[in-house]
């Protein structure tokens, strides 16, 4: 019997996925997972093949290995525990350990339990290792997502030995100096959020003949994290840092992420430097990259260089106290920042004009109380600071990729290929729905112009929902050691990783192909393994990628549920930003999603049309359709799931461009 083997997922309906490759998956119907446990190895025989966009089914014939080895779940009696993870249905029994005394379960309480015996040993059993407190609590539940998402917290006491020698500044011997550039003298800035801790970018910039030098520094991290070392292992194994609402868990020890290789104020720093010469129109007319030896001058917020370029373009009576303030403390560097912001518009234009997609899908920011409950969510806006940054690393990340693609040696690309002709059909047939034809869409091609121009045209509350079901048809950007067909949402040919090695591991990489052609190293034994280990990295960091991108999406989603438990029967308005069967989703402005269940669709009977992706009346012919605006009330929310569940007050339906 022909048998395919990959890594199963159940949910808690009872069905699962098996991940046969990068992006292949089956679906296994809740009567054909026998047994499975999410994170097995299984083999799997196809029961019906691929047609559309409906996944191959299978059903699992065999469990070659278990991956799962411990779990976070919440105690419901003293010796059962029901995991977080809706794959593992059934309660798990927690037995004391052979040696040793078992950290005792409370019920109510969130525990980690450490997996002894398996399902075909007699049953599920494991032994409590930690107990995190109140099943509920935002600690207890982020710990929880943590461990079921693999995610390492603590670094081995074989990390820390290798850290616990370094200096806490650094040490410039001649040697190293005369191998880099030293522009300690070039004035240059970091500009980040007010709460960052771990500084990669520093970027100056200096008016020449020809229009511009922009350099764009980034801490050298491969010069702490060698090759091999213990440091260097748990990095690779981490991929990422991981940003949560009350913490950090980084890729690198404090030591190094906050300490020594953070672009702190004032303080001397290793980096590795691509500085860009551009023409009065911002187009790279030439570069160098070079290790270099660095000193910060100011560590800038994006809020404080907000406040200059708003001021700047007031007369002094017109600017608040605020800007005044800022513009006098960096009175020397205001026509800087001003010129920064010109060349980040220049270059912006560059790309939008070569195809570029530039979606602004609103972001969540939590205000937390001392305890880590939300107080209140708030919305981040993109301003002319952030964009400024933006379109620095992207110009730098794209000329280190294409030089050292053509330099032909083994190095990290990230890449983003075109959408599926499918997806982008099925999103046009959607956006038809809602009166705003996608030209080429019907063919299955996504311009990136047309898009732009629809975005354009909408207003700001639908624009974000347009902007989301576009990003949600598009396949997902990875990690690659080829250039492949470079980065579609960019439209850029080339284009790397190269500006955050404190917290991504493809960077860190980046840096050591940079360094080992610079000092000499790259010659075709060194070439040959470095290939060969960056096709196996590139699929680890993609994979580390997603896992990150999991648990913080996970943790986002409880502290909103968290947030609208203390919001029980208010009422407020949103859009609908999703149609199934099973009902609709429908976001707030605050960007929390809830879910309205067909049943509370009431006065008529509704059908799913998955052509349209619309509900239907049956008698009444009422369609809800993405896009459209509804008043709500929150009616319950369910913490173990973290689902808001909405309840419908009234439906507004936005007429179409047609019907005008």
């Amino acid at each position: 019997m022909d048998t395919v083997k990959g890594i199963f997922q159940g949910f808690a309906q009872g069905f699962g996925f098996v991940r046969i490759s990068e992006t292949e998956e089956l679906f296994i119907p809740p009567d054909d997972v026998h047994g499975a446990l999410p994170k097995d190895l299984v083999a799997c025989r196809i029961l019906r093949e691929a047609q559309g966009d409906r996944k191959a089914e299978a059903e699992v014939v065999g469990i070659l290995s278990h991956g799962l080895t411990r779990v976070s779940g919440n105690c419901i009696a003293q010796d059962l525990v029901m995991a977080d993870d809706g794959g593992i249905r059934e309660p798990i029994q927690a037995v004391p350990p052979e040696t040793g005394e078992a950290v005792p379960g409370s019920r109510g309480h969130k525990v980690i339990l450490r997996i002894t015996r398996w399902p075909e040993e007699g049953g599920l059993q494991g032994v409590i290792e930690e107990d995190l407190g109140d099943a509920y609590a935002p600690t207890a539940r982020i710990r929880g997502i943590l461990c079921m998402r693999e995610m390492p917290v603590d670094f081995p006491k074989e990390v820390l030995a290798e850290v616990e020698p370094l200096p806490e500044r650094i040490e410039i011997s001649e040697e190293e100096l005369a191998l880099r550039e030293d522009l300690r003298d070039v004035p240059m800035v970091t500009i980040d959020g007010e709460d960052a801790r771990d500084l990669d970018d520093a970027v100056s910039l200096k008016k020449t003949e020809e229009g511009y030098e922009l350099g764009v520094h980034i801490a050298d991290v491969s010069w702490y994290v060698r090759e091999n070392s213990a440091l260097d292992r748990e990095a690779y194994k981490r991929g990422t840092s991981v940003y949560l609402t009350d913490r950090v868990v980084p890729m690198l020890p404090k030591e190094l992420s906050n300490g020594l290789c953070s672009l702190n104020e004032g303080e001397d720093r290793y980096a590795m430097s691509c500085i860009m010469g551009m023409d009065s129109e911002g187009r790279i007319i030439s570069h160098r990259i070079v290790e270099s030896l660095i000193r910060v001058d100011h560590r800038m917020s994006y809020t404080n260089v907000q406040h200059i370029l708003e001021g700047s373009a007031l007369p002094q009576e017109a600017r608040s106290a605020e800007q005044q303030a800022v513009m006098d403390r960096y009175e020397e560097w205001v026509e800087t920042f001003c010129r920064m912001a010109e060349l980040a518009a220049l270059r912006r234009k560059i790309r939008m004009e070569r195809g570029a997609l530039d979606f602004e899908v609103p972001e969540c920011k939590f205000e937390m109380d001392a305890y880590g409950y939300p107080q209140a969510i708030r919305v981040r806006t993109q301003n002319e600071a952030t964009r400024l940054i933006e379109e620095f690393m992207l110009a730098a990340n794209e000329t280190v990729a294409e030089e050292y693609d053509r330099k032909k040696i083994p190095f990290m690309y990230r890449v983003h290929p075109e959408p599926d002709a499918e997806r982008v059909t099925d999103l046009g047939m959607q956006l038809r729905q809602l009166g705003h034809p996608l030209k080429g869409a019907a063919n299955g091609r996504l311009d990136p112009k047309t898009v732009r121009k629809l975005l354009g045209s909408l207003e700001e509350e639908e624009r974000g929902m347009v902007s989301q079901m576009i990003l949600r048809a598009m396949k997902q950007a990875r990690y690659s050691s080829m250039r492949e067909g470079g980065h579609y949402g960019l439209a850029a040919p080339y284009y790397c990783h190269f500006t955050s090695p404190i917290r991504r591991y493809p960077d860190l990489l980046v840096h050591r192909m940079i360094k080992a052609c610079l000092r000499g190293r790259m010659d075709a034994e060194y070439a040959r393994g470095s290939r060969e280990f960056m096709e196996g990295a590139a699929a680890h960091c993609s994979f580390t990628e997603r896992r990150a991108q999991e648990a913080e999406w996970d943790v986002e989603k409880y502290m909103k549920a968290l947030y609208m438990s203390d919001h029980l029967r208010e009422k407020s308005r949103g859009v609908v930003s999703g149609v199934t069967e099973r009902g609709l989703y429908v976001e707030l402005a605050n960007t929390v999603e809830g879910f309205v269940p067909v049943e509370k669709l009431t006065g008529d009977y509704y059908s799913f049309d998955k052509k349209t992706g619309t509900l239907e009346g049956k008698r009444g012919k009422k369609v809800y359709r993405v896009g459209q605006a509804m008043s709500i009330c929150v009616e319950k929310v369910d913490m173990d799931t973290a689902t808001v569940y909405f309840r419908p007050l009234t439906m507004k339906v936005k007429k179409s461009r047609r019907g005008k």
